[in-house]
């Protein structure tokens, strides 16, 4: 699928909203209780990609104190 889109033009918003994405690989971003961002890593396995992004997010999240 992800050749399709990238390749074919085919529409991501496969799933009928462009929100969404049926790829692993995104975690979202939560401050206090709040959803305010995500990460998303694309190119290794679909595992790989959620642990470098939440790796990332984990950052993201120190550093906002």
């Amino acid at each position: 699928m992800g050749r399709s889109s990238r390749d074919g033009g085919w529409d991501i918003a496969y799933l009928g909203d462009r929100r969404y994405v049926g790829w692993d690989g995104g975690v979202p971003v939560v401050i206090g209780g709040q959803v305010v961002g995500a990460v998303a890593v694309s190119g290794l396995s679909g595992e790989e990609d959620a642990e470098l992004a939440a790796l990332g997010v984990q950052r993201i999240v120190e550093s906002a104190g």
